[in-house]
């Protein structure tokens, strides 16, 4: 049956489609990654498998932070706007409230009988999420270990910015609570990992690749295209993506009868409710009480992802309280902030200039470039907490660090990425410890019990009634945001 529709395709494409100049263009670009460059022997396999262990631990150390404060499992938003406990509930059961499957579209059917199965061999539903999260966590790693070694890296070179990886503020931050992000960053690095290599690859890894982008968020999926277009004719480009749309479609088909109030997403009505989380939208309402500000949005993506900036309490949607760090700057007195972020700049500025200079790579760094380019423009509008996304980028922007590599001034990257590492890795922790302790005191509040807890949430209150709801405890928010 596959090979009857195989030549029906080629036949139409052959006729309609190839003769077209944008065929014959398309077609015509260098997709070719440099026959010289690195393939992964058995060494670095092992060695990337060492990194992903070692991120394993950094996982469970951040969660043995977080775990200070049960109220992140259980009041939403209070830990930068993440969705903890609904996260945690969709990745273990089938009940519960799948609507997000709008925007993810078969995230459920892909990880909730991974959970399901964990807790039913005796792990708590708490523990089953955390674990899943965890190993997620550690994938990622050894999976951007083997991008960076792809790249042609030495192996020292490559455990440094995997190092880097780990010590970003997204890694430690995002690593440390239940959410769907890191999954979703396992589809980005994979889209990176695939645009690098250089062996040929059958083309049911692309479709995987492409289900799996847009089946987790639906725009990643424009890493598993861009990186799927950047290696491959129009021809095989077209069916890899409609093979791979059919499928995410097929699936969604089979998930909504199995997971209470999953949503389609291609049903274009909650597609256009996501309108609502842009940040125009919500400052035209009044619920965005920063203000849209995209330069804020870009100083958020491209450093905060990586160098942490202090948390902030404020009011959103009128009756709910939550920590932010969108518009915070330095710390007063601390200088480990400021020395990581020069270095932090100076650092991605040397990966710019590598990968522009590198032509070996010509084809990878249009690639992740064309993906962050996107994210870019995504992130300039979008949500509340930039932050929140940052597992959607934090992988590009290595990447590109990484190309430093490759400019004129390597031994210069070297010794910023460490200087990165240390400097960054201080603050991010003393970053991490704060917001925890904000959140903390946060979760102590009864207007949080009270507007916040996720039993709450399910029973979906509408927000016109919020200004029905007795003031926010004024004082109470003030000494929150003392500490």
């Amino acid at each position: 049956m596959f090979s009857a529709f195989s030549n029906i395709y080629s036949k139409y494409y052959d006729k309609y489609v190839e003769p077209h100049p944008v065929n014959k263009l398309w077609d015509r670009l260098d997709r070719k990654v440099a026959g010289n460059a690195t393939t992964l022997t058995r060494a670095d396999i092992i060695l990337c498998a060492v990194m992903g262990i070692i991120g394993i631990v950094v996982s469970l150390w951040a969660f043995a932070q977080t775990e200070r404060v049960p109220g992140i499992n259980t009041y939403m938003s209070i830990f930068l706007q993440s969705d903890v406990g609904r996260v945690a509930e969709n990745l273990v059961t089938p009940s519960g409230n799948h609507s997000r499957t709008a925007v993810h579209p078969i995230s459920s059917i892909l990880l909730t009988p991974i959970g399901y199965v964990l807790t039913a061999l005796g792990l708590s539903p708490i523990a089953a999420a955390k674990a899943m999260t965890v190993a997620i966590c550690g994938a990622n790693v050894a999976l951007f270990a083997a991008t960076v070694r792809l790249l042609g890296l030495p192996r020292y070179a490559m455990a440094l910015f995997t190092a880097l990886f780990m010590a970003s503020a997204c890694f430690l931050f995002w690593g440390s609570v239940i959410e769907l992000f890191p999954f979703a960053g396992f589809t980005i690095i994979l889209s990176l990992f695939l645009l690098a290599y250089t062996r040929p690859l059958k083309a049911v890894w692309w479709v995987v690749l492409n289900i799996l982008t847009l089946g987790i968020t639906t725009t990643n999926w424009t890493a598993g295209l861009i990186a799927t277009a950047a290696r491959h004719r129009l021809k095989s480009f077209f069916a890899i993506a409609t093979i791979a749309l059919g499928a995410v479609g097929v699936l969604s088909i089979i998930q909504n009868p199995l997971f209470e109030k999953a949503a389609y997403f291609f049903n274009p009505i909650p597609l256009m409710r996501e309108t609502n989380y842009t940040q125009p939208s919500m400052q035209a309402k009044g619920d965005y009480e920063t203000g849209w500000n995209p330069i804020t949005n870009l100083r958020s993506m491209y450093i905060t992802t990586v160098i942490g900036m202090p948390d902030e309490v404020q009011q959103q949607n009128t009756i709910e309280l939550v920590t932010s760090n969108q518009t915070s700057g330095f710390p007063k007195g601390e200088f480990s902030p400021v020395i990581a972020t020069a270095a932090w700049v100076v650092l991605f500025g040397l990966g710019v200039w590598g990968a522009i200079s590198h032509r070996p790579l010509r084809t990878v760094a249009i690639g992740v470039g064309a993906m962050l380019a996107f994210q870019t423009l995504l992130h300039s509008v979008y949500g509340e907490v930039t932050f929140l996304y940052s597992w959607h980028f934090m992988p590009m922007i290595l990447l590109v660090a990484a190309f430093s590599w490759f400019s004129r001034y390597r031994w210069v990257a070297v010794g910023l990425a460490v200087t990165v590492i240390i400097f960054g890795g201080i603050n991010n922790i003393n970053r991490l410890q704060s917001t925890i302790d904000t959140a903390g005191c946060l979760a102590q509040l009864d207007s949080v019990k009270t507007y916040q807890s996720w039993d709450l949430i399910k029973t979906e209150p509408s927000r016109d009634t919020a200004k029905t709801y007795p003031p926010l405890p004024t004082a109470d928010i003030e000494r929150c945001r003392a500490l």
